[in-house]
């Protein structure tokens, strides 16, 4: 039977989660790995994917695309990908979608190539998706995907996912941000809490402050503020650093030598994560460049020196989206970043005076990730789903569909650029005991929408019947029989995601009852 996966995808590295057996489960890559790096090389003819194309990207730099996510929330803004040197050409074609010229070495001889950023998501996907088959010994079809607060609201951003998962013979349940997804696993949030996520990512970071009530896990972004710093702005720290040592030794410049720079780029963020524990790192790199050795060393004290510059920038990042609350109870650090001494130090002092009881370190892609895998249970629960034309409705409880063909939205392309999105023709509510129509989801809504009500009721024997209906139908297009607990509000939810429309109802006791319609 096919199953749904979560995939968390970082400018560095994704990961992929499955709940099994009753609880959120990272998947193992064929390497032994929990992470699997988010690089894409063409090299020699073929499209390699995850540490194969890592370590290509030392040897040929010019072959290989990473940092997808930040391409992603830059999409219209070539210049300032440009700016980040990142080792590969980007421009916008006609329909203004992103460009990516890579060189291709076939047979001896290099030539050019290029490839649009749907396309490199694509094989990402692709590859996600034979590490989970291959794990789990089951197809999967549908995929969960977290991505930064920024890139979620963006239609654009959204479609290209979408278009690429449908590329990679997967279909898009969800697109959440990584924030809320990496509160999913944690035990230690046990009611109404304001959480406070600092996501130290490979290129940028972002803070967000969260209410999220565990009990349902229902959330609401109260604040968000974003730095364009991360933890690869670390490494790069410590390769000037061994680079200007290398050149005293040697009077080697490795300006012009890109090879040489990726095979120092990569020791150093091997460094950086030692000193997250040790006061001192060494590195040592055979042929680093005209066939000379380089062994090198730092302590952390004078890491944290030369990085003062961009612990500082996420500090006060982190400073400014905390400065309207009036309190929070948690605190929890993700990413990159988390290996570096001195930003948990400055975020240990912002908690002690905040008064917050808790500072949780995570790795993002992995926290997200299991996020996912929670999220892809509750999904799993709705079963296989009954075809009406040419949608389907999956549900629990007593979810029923009403006889009616319905238009459920259309293909809408903000961008203009062919990355389509569902939006909803017309405004989603619930029908009242008096009939009127209450609009939740306005129309127009573009995904991933959400609205939730709290309702007072007066359940008989029977329970209540809750209602859903599109502004102005006739009927309703589908019902929920829910027997709450006397005296309780009935809590209410409409979903429009990029794959279709979820309702839900719970009395936050326990009884419950869902549907989802996918397009």
């Amino acid at each position: 039977m096919s199953c749904i996966f979560g995939i968390s995808i970082g400018n560095e590295n994704m990961t992929m989660s499955a709940y099994q057996g009753g609880e959120p489960v990272v998947i193992v890559n064929a390497h032994g790995s929990r992470n699997t790096p988010a690089y894409v090389a063409f090299s020699e003819g073929e499209v390699v994917v995850g540490d194969i194309a890592k370590s290509i990207s030392v040897k040929r730099p010019k072959e290989v695309v990473h940092s997808l996510p930040f391409l992603l929330a830059n999409a219209n803004d070539v210049s300032k990908v440009r700016q980040k040197k990142l080792g590969f050409d980007l421009d916008l074609d006609d329909s203004g979608e992103q460009i990516i010229g890579v060189m291709t070495t076939i047979a001896g001889s290099e030539d050019s190539s290029t490839h649009t950023l749907t396309e490199c998501f694509a094989e990402l996907l692709k590859a996600a998706k034979t590490e989970v088959e291959s794990f789990l010994g089951n197809a999967v079809t549908d995929v969960i995907v977290t991505l930064s607060t920024d890139i979620c609201p963006d239609a654009k951003a959204v479609g290209i996912v979408a278009m690429a998962a449908e590329q990679a013979g997967l279909n898009v349940k969800r697109v959440v941000r990584n924030s809320t997804s990496a509160l999913l696993p944690s035990q230690e949030l046990k009611s109404t809490s304001t959480v406070v996520v600092v996501d130290c990512g490979g290129l940028t970071s972002e803070c967000a402050a969260i209410k999220f009530n565990s009990e349902n896990s229902t959330y609401s972004l109260i604040s968000n503020n974003s730095a364009e710093v991360g933890s690869r702005d670390y490494d790069d720290v410590l390769c000037k650093y061994f680079s200007t040592e290398f050149h005293k030794k040697t009077r080697i410049d490795l300006i012009d030598d890109r090879r040489g720079r990726r095979k120092l780029l990569a020791a150093s963020e091997i460094a950086k994560k030692a000193l997250s524990t040790r006061q001192q790192a060494t590195v040592e790199i055979e042929a680093l460049s005209e066939g000379v050795d380089f062994n090198g060393n730092v302590t952390q004290s004078r890491f944290s020196a030369m990085a003062s510059d961009v612990t500082s920038k996420i500090t006060d990042m982190v400073k400014k989206c905390i400065s309207d609350l009036e309190s929070f109870e948690h605190f929890m650090l993700i990413g990159g970043g988390v290996q570096t001494a001195q930003l948990r130090d400055n975020l240990n002092t912002i908690l002690s005076k905040s008064g917050a009881t808790n500072l949780s370190v995570r790795e993002t892609s992995e926290q997200s990730s299991l996020g996912t895998a929670i999220q892809s249970s509750h999904c799993q629960e709705s079963g296989l789903g009954v075809p009406v034309g040419n949608s389907f409705w999956k549900g629990t409880g007593k979810a029923k569909l009403k006889e009616k063909d319905h238009s459920w939205g259309s293909e809408h392309d903000p961008s203009g650029i062919g990355s389509k999105v569902r939006v909803t023709d017309k405004a989603l509510g619930i029908v009242c005991p008096n009939g009127n129509f209450k609009s939740l989801l306005p129309a127009g809504s573009i995904p991933p929408a959400v609205a939730k009500i709290s309702l007072p009721v007066e359940p008989t024997e029977d329970g209540v019947v809750i209602e859903f209906a599109e502004e102005g139908a006739g009927i309703p297009f589908a019902t929920l029989d829910l027997k709450p607990v006397t005296g309780t509000s009935v809590n209410i939810s409409i979903t429009a995601n990029v794959s279709g429309v979820a309702v839900s109802a719970n009395d936050g006791k326990g009884n419950k009852a869902s549907a989802e319609l996918n397009y």
